[in-house]
């Protein structure tokens, strides 16, 4: 219970930085953030979703993020 509280809080401190970063035009922490909230998810769809939405950012931005965001998703099975 207390993993999952943790997790909880982390996620929603995740989401007040995320709308700081996009506000303040800061695209490479908001690719940052994306990765990171994929390695606080449990489930492998939501961990998918801010994964592409940190590789579609970095793709845009040229971040070489982007080369290892694609891998992470081909290996999970989300070739885009």
């Amino acid at each position: 219970m207390a993993g999952r509280l943790h997790k909880a809080v982390a996620l929603e401190d995740l989401d007040a930085r995320l709308i700081e970063a996009w506000k303040d035009g800061r695209m490479s922490e908001v690719i940052g953030i994306y990765a990171q909230g994929a390695d606080l998810v449990e489930s492998i769809d939501v961990a998918a979703f801010y994964r592409t939405q940190a590789y579609i950012l970095a793709l845009e931005a040229g971040d070489p993020r982007a080369s290892e965001l694609h891998s992470v998703l081909q290996r999970d099975g989300r070739e885009i």
